[in-house]
C-alpha cells in the first residue's frame, strides 16, 4: 500500500472518528505498510491485525485503541507515539526505535521488544505477560509495578538497574527497617548492582551502610 493511499484512508477514517458525514473507519487488516513515512497521523482505533509495518517512519501519530495482534513492526520508527490502551499481542517491534513512546495500559502479551529503544518511554499500567525485552534499552522508562510486569523477559542489564535502584532506595530511606538493610546491603549484592554503575556511569553504592537506629 502506498503512502498516498493510506493518507486517504486516513482522511476518511477522521471523518469517521468526527462522526462527519462521508466517513469511513480504517482497516488495515493484514495489509503491507512497510517502508511508508506518514508522521503525527491519527491511528485511534484502527485494526492492524497481522500487518506488515516493519522498517517504517510513523513518529509522533497517535495508535491508541489500535489493534496489532501479531503485526510487524520491527526495524521502525515510532518514537514519541501514543500506544494507549491498545492491543500489542505478539506484535513485533524488534529493533524499532520507540524513545519517548507512551504505552500506557496496553497490552503487550507475548510482544517482542528485543533491541528495541524504549527510553524515557511510559509504561506505566502496561501488561508484560512473556515479554522479550532482551538488549532492549530502557534508560529513564517508568518502568510499571503491576502483577502483569512480573513475567516479563528482561536481560542482565534491566534486572541490575532495578536492583541497583532498589539498593540506592534503601541505602538512603529513614523508613525502612535494619532487618530490610541488613539482608539486602551486604558486600556481594552491592557488587552485583554496581556493576550496572560502570556502564550507565551511575555513582556506585557504598557498603559502609548506616542502618536506622531502633
Amino acid at each position: 500500500m502506498t503512502r498516498e493511499e493510506v493518507i486517504e484512508i486516513l482522511k476518511l477514517h477522521e471523518k469517521w472518528l468526527n462522526d462527519e458525514e462521508g466517513g469511513k473507519k480504517a482497516d488495515f487488516k493484514d495489509c503491507n505498510l512497510s517502508n511508508l513515512r506518514i508522521s503525527e497521523a491519527d491511528f485511534t482505533g484502527i485494526d492492524f491485525t497481522g500487518a506488515n509495518l516493519s522498517k517504517s517512519d510513523f513518529r509522533c501519530s497517535n495508535f491508541n485503541f489500535a489493534i496489532f495482534t501479531d503485526a510487524n513492526f520491527s526495524n521502525s520508527v515510532v518514537r514519541c507515539c501514543t500506544f494507549k490502551h491498545a492491543e500489542l499481542i505478539r506484535t513485533n517491534f524488534y529493533g524499532s526505535d520507540m524513545e519517548h513512546t507512551n504505552l500506557e495500559e496496553a497490552d503487550c502479551t507475548d510482544a517482542d521488544f528485543r533491541k528495541t529503544q524504549l527510553g524515557m518511554s511510559n509504561i506505566i499500567e502496561a501488561w508484560f505477560c512473556n515479554t522479550d525485552f532482551n538488549e532492549a534499552v530502557l534508560n529513564c522508562s517508568c518502568m510499571p509495578l503491576s502483577y502483569g510486569n512480573l513475567r516479563a523477559h528482561y536481560d542482565d542489564n534491566h534486572v541490575l538497574q532495578q536492583l541497583y535502584h532498589i539498593l540506592k532506595n534503601v541505602q538512603y530511606s529513614k523508613n525502612v527497617s535494619n532487618e530490610i538493610k541488613e539482608v539486602l546491603l551486604t558486600e556481594s549484592i552491592i557488587e552485583l548492582a554496581n556493576r550496572i554503575s560502570e556502564i550507565f556511569k551511575y555513582e556506585e553504592i557504598k557498603s559502609n551502610i548506616k542502618t536506622k537506629e531502633g
